[in-house]
């Protein structure tokens, strides 16, 4: 009888070991609501001139994505982390690249990135939030050298070469 009882509560101990180590995590997709700080799609262009209205600079949009909903080993370190983000062609040298990342499943600080030629800007949420406008409205980054605005369900909407004083805006 001992030897029974120790045998079914050892199965019993084995099959909730291997269940608890064998789940599937499900996640959500990257929030629609955060994408559209930058509502861009593949192949869309930015153009941008100058504020004497001679000169265009143009941005193509050669590789985005978003996450979508999605499924994660349980044994994997169970971050449901989710991304949205893009890149550009260049321009003069110079291209634009955005990245928005959250871990939306235990509600991380939220935080974006974005990089243009040399300068390199990053804004988190401390607050853990991801409903409403977490990086708030516009956003402005600045460096020595640019700085870039962006407003919510527009992208980027002007960027300011420091070095030449130029304002391109976008058209």
């Amino acid at each position: 009888m001992k030897t029974t009882l120790q045998l079914f509560i050892l199965t019993l101990c084995s099959a909730a070991l291997f269940a608890a180590c064998h789940r599937d995590l499900h996640c959500p997709a990257f929030p629609d609501h955060i994408a559209d700080y930058y509502p861009y799609q593949l192949g869309d262009t930015l153009k941008f001139t100058n504020q004497k209205n001679d000169t265009v600079m143009d941005f193509v949009i050669i590789n985005w994505y978003k996450t979508e909903v999605h499924t994660i080993d349980g044994n994997s370190d169970g971050a449901c982390g989710c991304s949205y983000g893009f890149y550009t062609s260049l321009h003069d040298d110079i291209n634009i690249e955005v990245i928005i990342s959250a871990n939306v499943k235990y509600t991380a600080y939220p935080h974006m990135n974005l990089d243009m030629g040399k300068s390199h800007f990053s804004v988190r949420n401390a607050d853990k939030k991801l409903d409403s406008l977490p990086f708030g409205n516009p956003i402005v980054f600045e460096d020595t050298t640019r700085r870039i605005v962006v407003v919510y369900g527009q992208g980027i909407t002007e960027i300011q070469d420091k070095t030449t004083d130029y304002l391109w805006t976008k058209k």
